[in-house]
């Protein structure tokens, strides 16, 4: 069973707990912590979101669009994309 077992998964959990112990020491030192988080936190969600959109646009297949009576959608969804 161990050589089946995906490794990653003990490095994800000591990391997790690593990351815990961190935040645990730090948090009583670092009063402006949660404002701080906020700001990066609203950056990422802007990047994920913009990125979910592009693996969108990247995983479709043009070619299966503009034969399915939608070659003008195609054009539309090239400009979309940009």
């Amino acid at each position: 069973m161990w050589h089946r077992f995906p490794k990653f998964v003990l490095g994800y959990v000591a990391t997790w707990i690593v990351y815990l112990g961190i935040l645990f020491v730090l948090l009583d030192m670092l009063p402006n912590t949660k404002m701080e988080a906020v700001a990066i936190e609203k950056s990422m969600w802007k990047l994920f979101f913009m990125l979910t959109f592009t693996t969108i646009g990247i995983m479709i297949d043009f070619k299966k669009l503009a034969e399915a009576k939608f070659g003008k959608m195609v054009g539309l969804h090239y400009v979309a994309l940009f």
